[in-house]
Parts: structure tokens; C-alpha cells; sequence
């Protein structure tokens, strides 16, 4: 899951799936428990809490507690959830987990969002060790964005988990979403996990996309997360792509986060990679996050790398979040997303607590100019049918140098993406910012993209090749110099291009692949990656790149058949 977010790191992905008989459900329970956890394990028995459960008063008053539902002394539903009891959704988009078992031994679980919708199963045999992961129709599932199709867990004495292997279609060694092919554990006798290396094919450490090799925790009785230190393949502490080597963290009487700070291999304090050396939550007493505080090297509030330093929050009254308004240092209102841009941004959600609806306002509290209003249409699964955008007018509007104000989606019986299309203000096929108005695509059994084919808004073939840059940062973890990434950056171009004129490159900035950004949405996973080096990208003749992003991250290269 998620390495230096300070809020909640569940460890789930101890889980799998399994080819053999289905699993048997337990009996109705005559009598049902409730259990409260800061963080949770599973075990080949179950789910459990990693460290001491919570008590049962302080459910109310966190940001996000792990539920467990138990009956006839089985865990059989985790739940993800506010203090005001809504169900609420991980960085992958998992809000609960049902569990089934085969005699005591836990045979199936079930991902669930927060709307009840599948999103895979996970089956489970050999006692735990062997865990395959499955759609909702039964074929093989690709979790994490990743390849990854399958575990394999070994488990101490004790029954935690160990080491996790993943593998792919078939059967071959692939990587997570951080790089690695294998992890290894290092837990406490209450199970709350000490360390966690990335290891590579051969069960060497390696070092993985955030820079280090090993992450050791500290945490307190009930396993919530009191600091964390990065260290190399060599076990030498080593500073991680998000700019610095530990953090400390405070937490309240309730187990909410009130605060963090940055520091660097000497212990000296640090600038995190958004220019924050620490920064502060006001939490009311039901859970919700008030205020979140950036602050500089003299404690005071101070803008990152974004221009904002504090952002005021809203909850509605199931505990979730869905206003923000950002401020600069001074108080003053401040875009998150450019300058001039809007400083107010407020969540509409159905009666299911989908997010439905994006409203925005500028700093004078109006609504915002060119989009004020974005709006999704989704399907019983949470699918994107379609999404358009709207001005302070209601009609239908586009973003500045865009043409697109609507976007299309269409899904086969498996609930996967096989067309987009894009339109204009007035409902015309036109051509997004990569070149083309429409594309389709053909999937793996897996569900991923095998084949794409591109058109613009006239009908004509596009073709887009797609390449990976592989950014400044991560090349120097891996031991390449800055001019070595900018040679393999402009290596990578020449090589697509193979010497013939191209109308434009861009950077795609939205790809979830981009170490996932911390579980961040991603126009903000720009912002803790790009780098100026639009001088070095020059020389290779590519309009409308300005930056390169420090993590891997796609670069479109498109041409218009002749």
C-alpha cells in the first residue's frame, strides 16, 4: 500500500484466490462481534488486528477506523470506515472485504467499494500460501495496475505472512506498483508490521520506485504508525524520491493524525518532495478533518511546491470529505491547480456516496471561468459512462487550449473500457490534446490492453506510439547520473520516432502508474514529480513538452497517417 501517508496503512495484499471447490459459508451466527483496529493482518485463520484492538469509544471520534465483523469466532466482513460510520475507500478502491472459508481456513475474499460494487475476488489455496486474483466473472484479474495475477505467501511461526511473490498470466516473477517481485516482513508478536524490504526475482533487496530498498516503522501499541525510516539495499539509511529519509508523526488520544514531520539523513528537519518540512491537522471530535496546515523550516504556515499552504475542509454528516477551500500563507485564497485557477472545490454524491459531481469557485467566490461545474454519469458498477464539463452559464464548456467538453465510454459484458470518445461544446467529435477524437481497444484475458487503434474527429487513422520515460530522480536511485536519464529520455524518443517528422509529444501526467503518487489524485501527482528540463528536451524538436516527469510515466508521440 502506501508507504509515507500517514494515515491509513492496511496491509491486505496478503490475500489471493484458488482454482478448488468453492468455498463453504460459515453457519448464520448466533451472536455477532464488533472489533476496532488501527490497522489490520491476515492470517491463513483470518483477519486480525495488527497490534491491540481499539476500544470501542474512540470508533466515533477517528478519521478512519478497520471494522471487523465476526460471528462464531470467525472474521467474516473487514470494513473501511469514518468516525460518523460511513464506508469510505482505500487508495485502491476497496471500502470492505468479505471473507469466506473452507473449514477454518479462509478460502475466498470478496473487494468491495464503498458502494457495494465487486471490484475482484481473491481466491485462496494450499493454506494460504497460494492466492489468485479474479474478476467478478472468474477470469484472471490484473490488480495495482500492475501485471501482478497472483500470490505466493509463505508465513512465520506465528502464522503473519512473510514473504509475498507476485507473478503474472504466466506464471512468471513481475512487478507491484512500487517494483518489486517480492516482500519481505518483519512483524511484532501482535502482528503490527516493523519492516517491509522490496526484493527482486532472486529474493535479493533491491531498491524500488520510491527509492528505497527497506522500510522500517515505529509503532505504537495499537500499530498505528509513529515514524518511518528508508533504507538501501545495504541496510544504509538513504534519503526516498519523496525527499527525505524519516518522518515523526504526532497522534492525538484518539489515534487520529495530527501532524508530521521531515528529516533527513543526519536528523537534520527536510522539505518533503512538495517543499513541506511538516504539517498539521485539526481534527473536530467526530473524525473529520477540519484543516490541513503546511508548514516551513520556521514552523510556520508555508505554500509547497503547489502555492498553497493551508487548505479548510468540510464533511457532510456521514464523516466524508467533500469541500476544500486553499489558501496561500497569508491567508489568502489560492488555487491548487494553477494561479488564477479556482480556490473553492465542493463533491456532489448520489444516494449511493458516489462522487457524481465537481463544483468550483474562484478567489472571489464565484463560480469558475471556463469550467465551474464536471459531472459523471456512472453504471451500477461504477463505471464512467460518460463525464462533460460545464461553465458558470450551465452550458457546456472546455478547459483553455481544449476543445473537448464531453468524454464517452462504452464496456463490453466484462466491464471493460473498449471505446472513448471526445466532443465539443457542441456535441461534435473533436480531438483530444493527444491527437485523437476516439479510440478503441481490444484486452487480454486479464483485462489488459492488448490493441488500440486511434481516429481524429474527421474519421482518418491516427497513429500515437507510446513510450516510458523513466524520470531524473529514480534514475539517480539506480545509480545513473543526471545526463545518463536525459540520454535514455532522448534515446527513447529518437528510438520511436525512428527519424520522421511527428506533430507533437506529450506527457501524460494522468497515468496512475506513476508510483501511484502516494495515493494522491493525479493532476497533484504532477506536482511531486515534474522537473524543469524543457532545455534538455529541446534538442529533440518536441513541441508541447515542458517537463519530464521524475517517476516513469507515458509520453505520446503522435502522427497522422499520410
Amino acid at each position: 500500500m502506501r508507504r509515507f501517508v500517514l494515515g491509513a496503512l492496511v496491509f491486505l495484499s496478503a490475500c489471493g484466490n484458488r482454482k478448488s471447490d468453492p468455498p463453504v459459508e460459515p453457519e448464520p451466527p448466533s451472536q455477532e462481534e464488533t472489533i476496532y483496529c488501527a490497522e489490520v493482518v491476515l492470517t491463513k485463520q483470518g483477519h486480525v488486528c495488527a497490534g491491540s484492538p481499539l476500544p470501542a469509544e474512540a470508533f466515533a471520534h477517528r478519521i478512519e477506523t478497520r471494522v471487523l465483523r465476526a460471528a462464531a469466532g470467525k472474521v467474516t466482513r473487514v470494513e473501511r470506515r469514518t468516525g460518523r460510520g460511513a464506508l469510505v475507500e482505500d487508495d485502491d478502491g476497496i471500502a470492505t472485504w468479505d471473507v469466506e472459508y473452507q473449514g477454518d481456513v479462509v478460502a475466498r475474499l470478496t473487494a468491495k467499494r464503498q458502494s457495494g460494487a465487486v471490484s475482484y475476488v481473491i481466491h485462496i489455496d494450499e493454506g494460504g500460501q497460494h492466492m489468485l486474483y479474479r474478476d467478478r466473472f472468474g477470469r484472471p484479474k490484473r490488480v495495482w495496475d500492475t501485471d501482478v495475477v497472483e500470490q505466493r505467501i509463505s508465513f512465520d511461526a506465528r502464522g503473519f505472512p512473510e514473504t509475498s511473490k507476485y507473478f503474472d498470466i504466466e506464471g512468471k516473477p513481475t512487478q507491484d506498483e512500487w517494483g518489486a517481485y517480492a516482500r519481505r516482513y518483519v512483524r511484532r508478536d501482535d502482528g503490527a508490521r516493523l519492516e517491509s524490504t522490496i526484493l527482486d526475482a532472486a529474493l535479493n533487496p533491491m531498491v524500488g520506485f520510491e527509492g528505497s530498498a527497506t522500510i522500517r516503522d515505529d509503532r505504537d501499541e495499537r500499530g498505528q504508525l509513529l515514524g518511518q525510516g528508508h533504507f538501501d539495499a545495504e541496510g544504509r539509511p538513504t534519503v526516498s524520491s519523496y525527499g527525505a529519509h524519516r518522518f515523526e508523526g504526532t497522534l492525538d488520544s484518539w489515534g487520529n493524525y495530527r501532524g508530521s514531520d521531515f528529516f533527513g539523513l543526519a536528523g537534520e528537519k527536510v522539505a518533503d518532495a512538495r517543499e513541506s518540512f511538516a504539517w498539521r491537522n485539526t481534527v473536530d471530535d467526530g473524525g473529520c478533518i477540519t484543516e490541513h496546515v503546511r508548514l516551513g523550516a520556521d514552523g510556520k504556515p508555508a505554500a509547497g511546491r503547489d502555492g498553497w499552504a493551508k487548505n479548510a475542509r468540510v464533511c457532510d454528516e456521514t464523516g466524508r470529505a467533500i469541500e476544500w477551500q486553499y489558501f496561500d500563507s497569508e491567508g489568502r485564497p489560492r488555487s491548487p491547480d494553477k494561479p488564477g485557477g479556482y480556490t473553492r472545490v465542493r463533491l456532489e454524491l448520489d444516494d449511493r456516496g458516489r462522487h457524481v459531481g465537481k463544483r468550483y469557485w474562484d478567489a472571489q467566490g464565484n463560480p469558475d471561468r471556463p469550467i465551474s461545474f464536471e459531472a459523471r454519469k456512472l453504471d451500477d458498477d461504477d463505471r464512467v459512462l460518460e463525464m462533460w464539463m460545464q461553465g458558470p452559464d450551465g452550458h457546456l464548456a472546455a478547459e483553455k487550449n481544449s476543445r473537448v467538453a464531453r468524454e464517452r465510454h462504452v464496456y463490453d459484458g466484462f466491464g471493460q473500457d473498449t471505446e472513448t470518445s471526445y466532443f465539443d461544446v457542441d456535441d461534435r467529435p473533436t480531438d483530444h490534446r493527444f491527437g485523437y477524437a476516439k479510440v478503441t481497444r481490444r484486452h487480454d484475458e486479464t483485462g489488459k490492453v492488448v490493441e488500440e487503434h486511434f481516429t481524429d474527429a474527421a474519421g482518418a487513422p491516427v497513429v500515437v506510439y507510446q513510450t516510458r520515460l523513466l524520470g531524473i530522480r529514480f534514475g539517480e536511485k539506480s545509480g545513473r547520473s543526471r545526463d545518463e536519464a536525459l540520454h535514455d529520455a532522448r534515446e527513447a524518443v529518437e528510438r520511436i520516432r525512428g527519424g520522421m517528422e511527428f506533430e507533437r509529444a506529450v506527457l501524460d501526467y494522468g497515468d496512475r502508474a506513476l508510483h501511484r503518487a502516494r495515493g494522491k489524485r493525479p493532476k497533484a501527482a504532477a506536482s511531486y514529480f515534474v522537473k524543469p528540463i524543457a532545455e534538455a528536451l529541446a534538442t529533440m524538436k518536441v513541441g508541447d513538452v515542458s517537463d519530464v516527469l521524475e517517476g516513469p510515466t507515458n509520453m505520446f508521440i503522435v502522427k497522422r497517417e499520410e
